[in-house]
This record gives C-alpha cells, structure tokens and sequence, in this order.
C-alpha cells in the first residue's frame, strides 16, 4: 500500500557531497513500527559512568511514557559554499499514548532561501477522517484534504523517535547537571548520528562519510520530569569537495499541557 504524505519543507545541497535535510508534516498509512542536585547557578561537575547514564535513560525512557502533548520550535540551517537556507517550525502536538502516534497537530514552517521568503500551516485536527488543512499563506485560503481512516499524521523530527535514538547513546555522550536540566553531550567521534537520527532530519551524505565531518550533540532533559528540552545536532565539513554546515535545534516546552482548541479545524 502506498504511503499517504505531504511534504512541507526540504533543504537540499548539491555538491560531489550532497546533503538534504527536511522536516515534514502530514499523513502516511499506518506502519507499526542522578545523581543529587546543584544550585541553579552552579553545574555539576562529577564524572558518571556509562552504566550511570544508562541508567538515566532508562528512567528517562519510563518518564517520557507519560507524555501526550508538547509544544515544538526546531531550526534548520544548512550552509554550502556560503549559501545559506534557514527553515523554523513551530506548533502544538497532541500523541495517542497507546500508540505512540501524532493524533493532532498545528504548525506554522517559516522558510528563507537566496532572500526569498516561504510560509506553510498545517492543522491536524484528528478525527476518523483524518483531515488536513493547509495553506502557503498567513492570510491565505485553507486547502482540505480528507485521507481516511487508514492513513496516521506525522511530523518530523518526531519526538519519540529522536528519544528512541537517544535512549542507545549511554556509551557516546557525558551528562553533567546545570541548573533544573541534564545536560548530554557527544563524547564519541564514532557515533553513528546519520544512523540514529539522519531520518528524523532527512539527513543523506553522497561523496564524503561521518568520518570526514565534525559532528556535535547536545541533549538537555527537564530534571524533574525528564522530558526532552532541547536537541541540538550539528554536522559540518570543509574538505577538497566543497564546504558544509547543518544545524539543527529542536526545542520542546509546556508537556503535558496543550489544549485541545489549539487543533480546531479553520472556519
């Protein structure tokens, strides 16, 4: 069966390298698929284990069970030979606990390339039909689409998926606690980002390999609720095929406390 998608944004660079990176909205078939604490002015500094931060992941992976609904913000910049294109998306995100699914969303994507501007709007407003409404405008007309019963909304980066990722890294990352947050970073040239993450972002390399490149990760988790705060992955490269820079910041707030109005269908 054929997936049903809508493709929202897409930053392709093309070089002997080439790189894309999209963040997409819409809908497709289903497919199932501590230490002790600083003040806020000071960071801790003690060195943890691998076995310890596996052991916060764990309990991170039992904590982010509880989570439905988020607010999102990710940026995207992707720089090739000095040519620069930036994407934001913005919105509200409702999940389907048993599942796991998006069953609601509404997001705004802003986008500049070569100083021209882009907007898109998707509402996701649930239901058995699964609607979507879309618009290329801020003040444009909505367009409707109906993909039925069989079809489930997505967006990515997914926040589950990139926490799935993130849960395999205790071998590749250090944690250090600053303020009310946990804050991972990447200890390990070996990690394979691309293979955890790469599709979340529509990350692709052509002509050089993770080797080539300088990759960073920062990963900040809420101490008390241990829900994701911000993502943080950067890739670059400057080398005899040409220069790169991506960017990427994932930022997540106000768990658990999204309204449903925020999903209304537009009149």
């Amino acid at each position: 069966m054929k997936f049903k998608k809508i493709t929202f944004m897409a930053l392709t660079a093309l070089l002997t390298l080439s790189l894309g990176a999209c963040s997409l909205i819409g809908q497709k078939h289903s497919q199932k698929n501590q230490g002790g604490t600083e003040n806020s002015s000071r960071e801790s500094q003690k060195n943890t284990s691998s076995d310890d931060i596996e052991e916060l992941l764990e309990k991170a992976e039992t904590a982010n069970e509880d989570l439905t609904s988020m607010k999102m913000k990710v940026k995207l910049s992707i720089t090739v030979d000095g040519s620069n294109k930036t994407q934001t998306m913005s919105g509200d995100l409702l999940y389907d606990k048993s599942t796991d699914e998006l069953a609601k969303g509404h997001l705004v994507i802003d986008g500049k390339e070569s100083g021209q501007e882009s907007y898109q709007e998707a509402i996701m407003p649930g239901g058995e039909d699964k609607l979507l409404y879309t618009r290329s405008s801020k003040n444009g007309t909505w367009t409707k689409q109906e993909m039925g019963s069989g079809a489930d909304y997505y967006v990515q980066p997914d926040y589950f998926k990139l926490m799935d990722g993130f849960y395999q890294m205790a071998d590749d990352v250090t944690v250090k606690e600053s303020g009310d947050e946990y804050v991972f970073k990447l200890s390990s040239k070996n990690a394979d980002l691309l293979g955890l993450f790469g599709e979340e972002f529509k990350l692709e390399l052509t002509g050089v390999t993770q080797a080539d490149m300088d990759k960073t990760l920062e990963v900040r988790l809420d101490k008390k609720t241990l829900f994701l705060k911000d993502f943080k992955l950067g890739l670059s490269y400057k080398g005899e095929e040409g220069s790169l820079d991506v960017q990427t910041d994932t930022q997540y707030s106000d768990w658990n406390k999204v309204e449903e109005d925020e999903f209304k269908a537009p009149q």
